[in-house]
């Protein structure tokens, strides 16, 4: 009987190992997103907005109102003594195509 347990056993686990990786679903990490803080134009890549010249922040990072390039991942205050703004995707949004 134990010998019938042990094959049961290894012909499960072979089984179960021959699968296609079920038990540990990957999610695709979504594409980091940056965003004017003026014209709130989206776009995929850091850099500049086309329109403005503005430094584009990345969505989730804290950024100065007043000075948009300072930018950080935590929230903190100003050079004006503000507190800063947490970027977030606008509800209506411009998308620059980049090549």
């Amino acid at each position: 009987m134990t010998k019938f347990l042990a094959i049961f056993a290894f012909l499960s686990f072979a089984f179960v190992m021959s699968q296609p990786n079920f038990a540990v679903a990957k999610k695709p990490h979504p594409k980091a997103q940056y965003v004017c803080p003026s014209c709130s134009m989206v776009s995929g890549k850091p850099g500049t907005c086309a329109g403005d010249k503005a430094t584009l922040v990345k969505v989730g990072d804290y950024y100065c109102k007043s000075d948009p390039s300072v930018s950080s991942t935590k929230p903190g205050k100003c050079a004006d003594g503000t507190k800063m703004i947490r970027m977030r995707l606008p509800k209506k949004s411009t998308t620059m195509h980049t090549m």
